[in-house]
């Protein structure tokens, strides 16, 4: 758990810093190779730490980008989850829609929380049946 919230963090950290403009070329260019490598890297800790990070305690820019690891993860990487892992992947997918109904959630995460759902609800039923 206490490993599974220092990679969140480390994460967390290089999507601040690929976004933030005052950092120098080099720091963005780094952090951004960071998460091309994460992103490519172990698929469990890659899903694992995007949902820790589309958490609310996390600010819009990480959730954001979190949700949209997730996306890389269920059209690039799906086919390297076993059929229980997905299911499991599905049922957080629709736990997170119960967040969406949020009237005070920002419109950006609601948007993508919904494609990110959509593109689940649709992947899901050709490897794991009816959700």
């Amino acid at each position: 758990m206490e490993e599974n919230n220092s990679i969140a963090n480390n994460v967390a950290q290089a999507i601040t810093g690929a976004l933030d403009w005052s950092s120098s070329p080099d720091a963005r260019k780094n952090a951004f190779a960071f998460l091309e490598s994460f992103k490519a890297g172990d698929v469990r800790v890659l899903a694992t730490a995007s949902f820790n990070l589309v958490k609310k305690e996390w600010s819009s820019e990480v959730r954001l980008h979190a949700f949209k690891m997730l996306q890389h993860l269920v059209r690039l990487r799906w086919e390297e989850l076993s059929s229980e892992e997905r299911r499991n992947f599905a049922s957080i997918a629709v736990d997170l829609m119960s967040q969406v109904a949020d009237p005070y959630e920002e419109w950006a995460l609601k948007n993508s929380k919904e494609r990110r759902f959509e593109f689940v609800a649709g992947a899901a039923p050709l490897c794991c049946g009816p959700l």
